[in-house]
């Protein structure tokens, strides 16, 4: 009956209580306990607390090859040995897969050793919220330690790894990678951001996986690394549509200067800039209404989508660009094959195109390479129809 009065008094404590045989066996535990570590009694201490070491090494408590600098095992030991109480404070403990910090008391009462967790429910309420709160985020969330190894991860990275988060604590990538819950794809892509982020301290880069766009900032704490992924696929997509031609699918003009004034300012040579438009659209537009010219523009479009050789853009109206990488013997046989399609359309009125085309010069403005390769897409359209002229 005694016995029974005194587990329900402890087990109304606020304070956590672990009640110790002099072998370390953990003999009880009250309720705030073993709610905060989910384990069995008549456990070696290490293995109740689930003592990372014991975990790492697959053994008891007491056997391990660190058990020397274990900070509790040494302060009971002291406790022993001089019978004066023992107060640790922001000692690293294990619940759930979640490191935390708490402060610890250690006292003798006969030949029972009894340690004291300080407010240890509202401390396991406190983290008990927010993992529930980093679990319904839509960002992925985790961190490994000074050996790669992952310490905690939400649901959000579990979900990335088509796992759930008991398969991948206390396992490193090559783990992930052998067991099949990472592929070799995002294997390469977390170790680039772990090399980088080793090196330099923190490092921020976007991955593309599984028709996701995701941040991913990592930092250096504690000789491990934190890193929170937010997910920016709608935003890539927005940005992406914002450069795209509604009724062509093909680039757009604002995508064309952005690119055109990179190969400006990176000084990338070889470069061949091409102006084309679509000949007599007007007429067409007139004598046929603007769904006909409509029809050609996103024919046209369709056409140079389909040439692999450069990328082209709809500028406006009926005009078009392209910026092409190759060898100049090499530009005469991609437009040829672009007359050729056009006129395999068999349109009625035929649907063809005159092109300017000159090299670029990273000496010059986009302006000025502009209005050269206008001037020749105007000589071209004197020239007469599906013709090009290069400078």
């Amino acid at each position: 009956m005694e016995d029974v009065i005194l587990s329900k008094l402890i087990d109304g404590q606020s304070n956590g209580i672990i009640v110790l045989n002099k072998d370390l066996v953990v003999l009880y535990a009250n309720k705030k306990v073993r709610e905060f570590f989910s384990s069995d009694a008549n456990q070696l201490l290490g293995n109740y607390v689930k003592c990372n070491n014991t975990i790492v090494e697959n053994c008891y408590c007491q056997q391990t090859s660190k058990c020397s600098e274990c900070i509790l095992s040494n302060a009971i030991k002291q406790l022993k040995e001089t019978n004066i109480k023992q107060i640790i404070d922001n000692l690293k403990f294990n619940s759930q897969g979640e490191y935390i910090n708490i402060s610890l008391k250690i006292s003798h009462e006969g030949d029972y050793i009894i340690l004291e967790f300080t407010d240890l429910c509202n401390l396991y309420e406190e983290i008990n919220f927010l993992s529930r709160m980093m679990d319904k985020s839509k960002d992925i969330m985790f961190f490994k330690d000074n050996n790669l190894k992952y310490r905690y991860v939400n649901l959000g990275c579990a979900e990335l790894f088509n796992s759930n988060k008991e398969q991948i604590i206390n396992k490193d990538d090559n783990d992930l990678l052998r067991e099949n819950y990472m592929d070799e794809l995002l294997y390469r892509k977390l170790k680039i951001g772990d090399i980088k982020t080793l090196k330099k301290g923190s490092s921020n880069h976007v991955i593309h996986y599984k028709e996701r766009y995701l941040n991913l900032s990592k930092e250096c704490i504690d000789g491990g690394i934190l890193c929170i992924g937010t997910d920016i696929t709608e935003e890539k997509m927005a940005n992406k549509r914002a450069e795209r031609d509604v009724l062509t699918g093909l680039f757009n003009k604002r995508k064309f200067i952005n690119d055109i004034d990179k190969v400006l300012k990176y000084n990338e040579s070889s470069f061949y800039l091409a102006l084309m438009d679509i000949d007599n659209l007007r007429d067409l537009n007139n004598n046929y209404g603007h769904l006909k010219g409509d029809e050609y523009l996103s024919k046209l479009g369709e056409i140079l989508e389909n040439t692999s050789e450069g990328r082209f853009y709809r500028t406006g109206g009926d005009e078009f660009a392209g910026l092409i990488r190759l060898k100049r013997n090499a530009l005469k046989s991609i437009f040829d094959n672009i007359f050729d399609t056009l006129k395999n359309l068999n349109c009625n009125p035929p649907l063809t195109i005159s092109v300017g085309i000159i090299p670029v010069d990273i000496n010059k403005t986009y302006v000025e390479n502009y209005e050269e390769a206008d001037n020749l897409l105007y000589e071209a359209k004197k020239k007469g129809k599906n013709s090009f002229i290069l400078s």
